[in-house]
């Protein structure tokens, strides 16, 4: 995987989020050779910051490589295709006819997955000879009557969109076309559907995501003698290679103490951000949280930094290493890792107390509320105990009178746990109560 360069024009790159990066691109000295220098997952934080239907021109001047990879985050959920984002790209216009962006769409996406809204969505028939009579009502040729098809589609603007598609398919390539057709009658919907997911998960790990068994070993906690016995002995951490920070991805989310002040001690930062990179990545992984949701998104990393942070907190209490020394010997993952740990022991916890209070239900509502979110998969605190330890009148009433929540496990707003103060806190609480 290249590298990116210093951007031209003297833009600094460093500190992105996904609302400044757009405007970082057009104040460029040349903007098409800076957007070639960010990695597409950048990019695609700041399409979705920005609305698609409002980023033409930033898909326009995109590589294709970029853009095929921000339609493969777009436009999937889980191992299923997202199709209403599949018509949001089909249906982005240009300042001329519109064309040129359906033609850069059309080929970055995946043929796969064109034969999959062929195999839904319309029906054909192929004749050996061609004929003047469609086969039925809303047939239509494009071949002089060889070939035949309608639309089941019963929204007209999809209609629109999915016969504009096909018909720039068969006149750039008719070849493709009939290919694509043939294809529908090979395999079912289920099996184009599995093999786009398996090529959409590669180019993602080409792209330094992770897949879901790296993923789920990326957030194994581990106890914290370990990061001991590393910062005893001293060496070096294994680097993460080949993965490009994605600054928006780091950055839109707030900074911690005192991460934020290992970050200021290091002058190359950029072996860093990458990793961070890497984790929060392996974290949206594990945590199944979709990349178009963004605030799903921001949530997870302010948890991975929360969780680095706790461990960077343990390593300081046990070691007069500065902190770019501790960093040198443990790196993140495994901080993180370490303070996943000590999050892991407080959703234990609090499991075993919730359990025992089965016959306590709706007599202690804040207790409730705390143990509801720090015995989550990743957990959390509520907002009124971040702040000062109490719940206001109206977060008990919201709590009191949300069935609904309490029935998805989270009642309250939650927050991340961010330093082993506030995890200590939590876990006051529990015991005083």
């Amino acid at each position: 995987m290249s590298k990116p360069s210093e951007a031209s024009g003297s833009i600094a790159i460093r500190h992105q989020t996904s609302r400044s990066l757009i405007k970082q691109i057009f104040e460029a000295e040349h903007p098409e050779q800076f957007v070639r220098t960010i990695p597409a997952q950048s990019l695609y934080c700041a399409v979705k910051s920005a609305g698609l239907s409002s980023c033409s021109e930033l898909i326009e001047i995109s590589t294709i490589e970029q853009c095929r990879l921000m339609l493969d985050l777009d436009c999937w959920e889980n191992w299923q295709v997202r199709e209403d984002s599949l018509w949001e790209w089909l249906a982005l216009t240009d300042d001329s006819d519109g064309l040129k962006i359906l033609q850069k769409v059309a080929r970055c996406i995946d043929l796969k997955i064109v034969a999959l809204l062929i195999g839904r969505w319309v029906d054909f028939v192929n004749f050996e000879e061609p004929t003047d009579n469609p086969p039925g009502p809303g047939y239509y040729t494009p071949d002089k009557g060889y070939t035949w098809l309608t639309m089941k589609i019963e929204d007209g603007t999809k209609q629109f969109l999915l016969g504009r598609l096909l018909a720039m398919v068969f006149e750039n390539d008719s070849d493709l076309f009939y290919r694509l057709l043939a294809i529908t009658n090979q395999l079912t919907p289920a099996e184009l559907e599995e093999e786009a997911y398996q090529d959409k998960s590669k180019r993602l790990m080409s792209e330094g995501i992770p897949d879901e068994a790296l993923a789920n070993e990326l957030n194994a906690p581990i106890p914290f003698e370990q990061l001991k016995a590393d910062l005893k002995e001293g060496g070096k951490h294994q680097r993460v290679v080949d993965i490009l920070p994605v600054y928006p991805l780091i950055y839109d989310s707030p900074g911690l103490q005192p991460l934020s002040s290992l970050f200021a001690e290091l002058v190359a930062r950029e072996e860093i951000e990458a990793e961070l990179t890497f984790i929060i990545n392996g974290a949206l992984v594990r945590y199944d949280v979709e990349y178009y949701e963004l605030e799903q998104v921001k949530l997870i990393a302010e948890k991975v930094k929360g969780a680095i942070n706790i461990g960077l907190e343990m390593c300081r209490k046990v070691s007069r290493h500065s902190l770019a020394q501790i960093y040198d010997i443990v790196g993140l993952q495994k901080m993180y890792r370490a303070g996943l740990g000590r999050l892991s022991e407080l959703r234990r916890k609090a499991r075993a107390v919730s359990e025992g209070r089965k016959d306590h239900v709706g007599q202690d509502m804040e207790l409730e509320a705390v143990l509801a979110l720090a015995k989550a998969p990743f957990p959390e605190m509520p907002l009124f105990l971040k702040e000062d330890g109490s719940a206001t009148g109206q977060e008990k009433q919201a709590w009191e009178s949300s069935e609904e929540q309490e029935s998805k496990n989270n009642p309250v707003a939650g927050r991340p746990i961010e330093s082993l103060a506030e995890l200590e806190k939590v876990a006051r609480f529990i015991e005083s109560r």
